[in-house]
């Protein structure tokens, strides 16, 4: 991520997406996925200035900083932000996931339920949905991009 402003704390669709591609293929490798919170801002602050920092702490809902650099507060605003995206990445990657085996992605809908949670090879050996207890009439399979 480097050659990045960090002036404008919104996060573009692009740099999202080669960052979730980024920490998949570290995850792959067995690699850590992300540096520590003080690495990172250990890495986004200049190395000719002294920095002083009574406290940081960056959590999921809440960060408290005290910093003489300027700069800082935006750094850790966008570094939130980068945290948040991963969350909801990691979220959403669960709810596409199959129920039955959880290592498929989901591809077969129910009818007429229309609950989608089954990958191709556990949805035909279920007779009711397992969301709402159902009896499955049909199923549609399902692409996503």
């Amino acid at each position: 991520m480097t050659g990045r402003s960090h002036d404008n704390a919104e996060l573009q669709a692009t740099e999202i997406y080669e960052v979730i591609l980024q920490i998949e293929e570290e995850r792959e490798q067995g690699a850590s996925a992300l540096p520590t919170s003080r690495q990172q801002l250990a890495l986004t602050q200049p190395t000719n200035q002294v920095v002083s920092q009574t406290s940081v702490a960056i959590t999921e809902e809440t960060t408290e900083q005290t910093a003489g650099a300027e700069g800082t507060t935006d750094d850790l605003s966008y570094l939130e932000g980068f945290e948040k995206v991963l969350e909801e990445y990691e979220e959403q990657k669960d709810k596409l996931t199959c129920t039955i085996c959880m290592e498929n992605p989901v591809a077969i809908a129910f009818l007429p339920c229309g609950h989608l949670v089954c990958c191709l090879d556990c949805a035909p050996a279920m007779r009711k949905c397992p969301i709402c207890n159902e009896l499955v009439k049909g199923t549609i399979k399902t692409f996503f991009p």
